[in-house]
């Protein structure tokens, strides 16, 4: 019985001395909650956002004090720079990440929960979800392109002796091959070019159809349903290019993809 006494005296001395060091050490250094420091400021620093007292005009204005005292703390201890000063920046810093790290996991964990607040089901980031999204956007370009020429005319303007116009054409011709659609050569002088023999040689029908031609070389779609001119690009582009333009301009509304 006697030394069961003394064990427990013993563990309460020791118990009593080990808080009394760490008082110490969290008052000498001004370690925060984290080191289990403050115990009372811990409770008080955690947000509930059910206990939230403010009405909606100040959310702004509190949030700008935040950042005001922030700053103005910061400022204190740049320009003097005493163990007073600079303890308080950070201990006010800590506080302040704190908030912004409980804010940023309730802002995940509600991302989990919403789908329709989720972006990367739209467009994935992880590796085995964004090949997949990938794949099955690859399937619907290339869908959409074949398909291209039941409501959609597509015209090639140039002139022969426009420099660009003859490093596009061939990647044009290939394009066609590629997909097995139909592109109508425009002539703007009346000649044609090595991949284009056979061209409409422009006298007001682009006129008629309301293009207008800025520039060249010029790939434009002519929605036939519609009435609809769209223009694709002017100057050269890519395979890439003309998939993703034509994909887009066919397929998707404005926002759709972003």
């Amino acid at each position: 019985m006697k030394l069961s006494l003394i064990s427990i005296l013993f563990i309460s001395i020791f118990s009593f001395e080990s808080r009394a060091k760490e008082l110490d050490m969290c008052n000498e250094y001004n370690l925060g909650w984290h080191f289990y420091c403050n115990k009372n400021l811990e409770k008080e620093q955690k947000i509930n956002p059910q206990d939230s007292n403010l009405n909606q005009d100040d959310y702004a204005q509190k949030l700008a004090q935040i950042k005001q005292q922030l700053e103005e703390k910061k400022a204190k201890a740049v320009i003097y720079p005493s163990e007073e000063n600079i303890k308080d920046y950070m201990s006010y810093q800590q506080m302040v990440m704190d908030k912004s790290s409980f804010f940023a996991d309730q802002w995940r964990r509600v991302i989990w929960k919403t789908p329709a607040l989720d972006y990367t089901l739209k467009r994935p980031v992880s590796k085995i979800a964004k090949e997949s999204w990938i794949d099955q956007r690859n399937q619907e370009v290339k869908k959409s392109i074949k398909n291209i020429n039941e409501r959609y005319g597509i015209f090639f303007v140039f002139n022969s002796k426009c420099p660009h116009c003859h490093r596009y054409s061939p990647i044009l011709k290939s394009f066609q091959e590629k997909y097995k659609i139909t592109i109508m050569p425009v002539s703007l002088d009346g000649e044609g070019l090595k991949e284009w023999q056979n061209v409409l040689v422009n006298k007001n029908h682009l006129n008629v159809l309301g293009i207008n031609i800025e520039a060249i070389p010029a790939t434009i779609l002519f929605d036939k349903i519609n009435k609809k001119v769209i223009p694709l690009g002017f100057g050269v582009l890519s395979h890439s290019e003309l998939e993703e333009r034509i994909f887009a301009s066919t397929k998707l509304e404005i926002g759709d993809d972003f």
